[in-house]
């Protein structure tokens, strides 16, 4: 049984089986799986409200079923064998329900179970243009032969041509073998233990992306060989994709039933329900892996992977590298790495459930873990020193930093790789990559975003090897997380670290700040402003400490800023090395629309004060003058022209020193001034 919607409204969908009809102890019951009257072999649907219809029954039928008549039929679609288990789920924005159903030697389906479609049973089984039915049928006695009341099937493919419109064949039909072997099973192999029937039970969707791969994952419970199957669904949820060339991957091999199976909330945890009875067809070929644990329930939950040999990750190598959203930054999954799983590799998944990154915290609880990548597409990137880097850059926030070195695996596409290999420079220099092994990690301090902050540090990695077929990942030492770029090993890096360079309006000038750290044979700063933010011209320079592993804070101010004919002012760095090799940093702006330029005269001031302010636009201000004890002897609001005049009286003013501060429209302090009173 389920719960599942249709058209937004939930119902109850019941299976029921064939009763065993035409098989073993059964051999004389009728089939009833294709007679729509019978709910023998059938998906049935309920209300789960009574609908206020007449009668006690009808009550509980929706009126819309497709087999309802005279009197109503919960008879939902049919041609159904025994399903035994039920899933749904929202694929791609479709959403569907899923059914397993066993098969009577073989071809156990996974369908999906839509209204009013006929699956077969017992005229197909598994799919109808494979024929591996045909001249058999679809159940045996306990000696072996095909008698009973289930009929001689000739062809499956004409058979399905006559159920008509309405046939549906499998999403997926298991172990299908050819019409020659089949015909052999239950000659050869009387012991329904040799079959190859798996009696597919109880099922879930996987939707979530924590367990990288996972994601618009099929999971079932197998009941004859006890064990967990996965499948990949494709899109929509309408085909099977393969895992690495297989049509299924199998999990918790061992010793009993399992019958039923469901993922609880957040992606990590898997439920498994073991029967109570003995084993009826024999163990898994993997037990015993699970614990004999009959009647049990067990809970599994994903924590990461193991490492190798040479401490690398056992992720598999099926899954693929994790694809955002061009020329946006793409949230990973948020994890957790505590005491349960800080010596594992702990993945990060992307939109699509595929691999990000990995984290081998060594012993280090670092919290909670969020994540953004970039992927650039057009023009390969370059920086302002013309080095090429890769089109995709990852950022990666512990709620700790770790205190001693943790590992890293950061994943990039083999098409990724393949556009910086062949990447020429605006200058027409190539990449100086030839492969993975040429590439490194360039970590610095920066947010997410579309190009790279110059000051970042090189990270040689440990590997740089393929993943996969369509991937890449370099693993790596690091003593702190950040952001993470990819370029050549020759990628010209600066002779420190910038950690921050800022600008703003202060006292009718430009200010500048900035911070380092790691210093290394750095000589100075030199200062470049431009007024268009392509053309830079030196305006001064600033000494460096020029070696030191501690944060440095260095200002430059721009006094003649006020007076350059443009609304917007660009600064950059130029850090130069003692041995004459430089870099530039990244390009600030100072918006100048809302400076004002302010003259007073006469100052020192007698009777009547006069202020000429010089600016770029209209605008509202306040203007405020106040004493030296910071009394407020005028505040006045304003609107001003680009070239404007006021007078103030301050003869009965007493002799001393005025502040006057001017405010914009939203009360922030544009300028401050002096004058003196005689």
């Amino acid at each position: 049984m389920i719960i599942a919607p249709v058209d937004g409204v939930d119902y109850l969908f019941y299976a029921s089986g064939d009763m065993g009809a035409g098989q073993f102890e059964n051999l004389n019951r009728p089939i009833r799986a294709q007679i729509n009257g019978s709910y023998e072999g059938k998906i049935l649907r309920f209300n789960l409200e009574p609908d206020g219809d007449a009668g006690v029954l009808d009550q509980w039928i929706p009126n819309d079923n497709p087999f309802n008549g005279a009197s109503q039929s919960a008879v939902w679609s049919t041609g159904i064998r025994n399903n035994q288990g039920f899933a749904y789920a929202e694929i791609d924005g479709v959403k569907r329900l899923f059914g397993s159903s066993h098969g009577p030697y073989s071809d156990d389906e996974i369908n999906i179970i839509e209204k009013g479609k006929n699956y077969g049973h017992p005229l197909v089984i598994g799919y109808a243009a494979d024929n591996n039915y045909n001249n058999a049928s679809a159940g045996a006695s306990s000696s072996g032969t095909a008698t009973g009341t289930l009929p001689y099937i000739i062809s499956e493919t004409a058979n399905a041509s006559a159920i008509g419109a309405n046939y549906k064949d499998p999403l997926f039909s298991g172990y299908a073998p050819t019409n020659t072997i089949l015909k052999n099973i239950w000659t050869t192999n009387p012991n329904n233990a040799n079959w190859p029937s798996e009696a597919w039970s109880g099922m879930d969707i996987y939707t979530d992306k924590v367990i990288p791969g996972w994601k618009n994952s099929m999971v079932v419970a197998s009941l004859k060989w006890g064990r967990v199957l996965r499948f990949k669904l494709g899109p929509s949820g309408e085909s099977i994709l393969k895992i690495g060339g297989f049509d299924t991957l199998s999990y918790f091999g061992g010793q009993n039933r399992f019958r039923d199976m469901a993922f609880g909330p957040g992606g990590k945890d898997l439920y498994v329900v073991m029967d109570a009875s003995t084993t009826s067809s024999g163990p898994s070929s993997a037990f015993p892996v699970v614990p004999n644990c009959r009647g049990c329930v067990l809970k599994y939950t994903f924590l990461g992977y193991n490492s190798d040999g040479n401490g690398k990750s056992l992720i598999p190598t099926t899954i693929d590298v994790t694809e955002g959203t061009d020329n946006n930054c793409s949230d990973g999954t948020t994890i957790t790495i505590d005491d349960s799983n800080k010596n594992l590799w702990v993945p990060i998944t992307g939109p699509d459930g595929n691999i990000m990154a990995e984290i081998k915290a060594n012993g280090n609880n670092l919290g909670t873990i969020t994540s953004t990548f970039y992927t650039n597409a057009g023009t390969i990137r370059e920086d302002d020193n013309k080095n090429v880097y890769l089109d995709r850059n990852l950022t990666i926030n512990p709620q700790y930093q770790p205190t001693t070195p943790v590992n890293i695996r950061l994943y990039l596409t083999a098409a990724e790789l393949a556009n910086l290999q062949s990447a020429i420079n605006s200058q027409g220099a190539s990449s100086g990559v030839a492969g993975i092994t040429d590439l490194s990690i360039f970590k610095n301090d920066d947010a997410c975003g579309p190009s790279i902050n110059n000051g970042a540090a090189k990270v040689i990695p440990m590997y740089a090897e393929a993943h996969g077929s369509n991937g890449y990942v370099l693993q790596a030492t690091i003593n702190s997380f950040s952001s993470f770029y990819f370029a050549s090993d020759n990628y010209s890096v600066l002779p420190l670290q910038l950690i921050t360079f800022k600008g703003e309006w202060k006292n009718n000038a430009a200010l500048l700040n900035w911070e380092t750290v790691n210093e290394n044979n750095t000589a100075e700063f030199v200062v470049e402003r431009s007024l268009d933010g392509s053309n830079y011209s030196p305006i001064g320079s600033v000494n460096a400490n020029g070696n030191t592993t501690t944060n440095i804070k260095y200002s430059f101010t721009d006094h003649n800023a006020a007076s350059q004919p443009a609304a917007v002012i660009f600064y950059r760095l130029k850090l130069v090395d003692q041995d004459g090799k430089f870099s530039y940093s990244k390009s600030i702006s100072i918006d100048l629309k809302n400076v004002l330029d302010i003259v007073l005269f006469p100052n020192p001031v007698k009777d009547k004060l006069n202020i000429r302010i010089k600016n770029r636009n209209e605008q509202n201000i306040t203007i405020e003058i106040s004493d030296i004890q910071g009394k407020k002897l005028v505040a006045e609001k304003r609107l001003i022209s680009p070239n404007a005049s006021m007078e103030f009286d301050v003869k009965k003013w007493k002799s001393q020193i005025y502040v006057i501060k001017i405010l914009n429209d939203k009360n922030e302090i544009i300028s401050v001034t002096k004058f003196s009173k005689m």
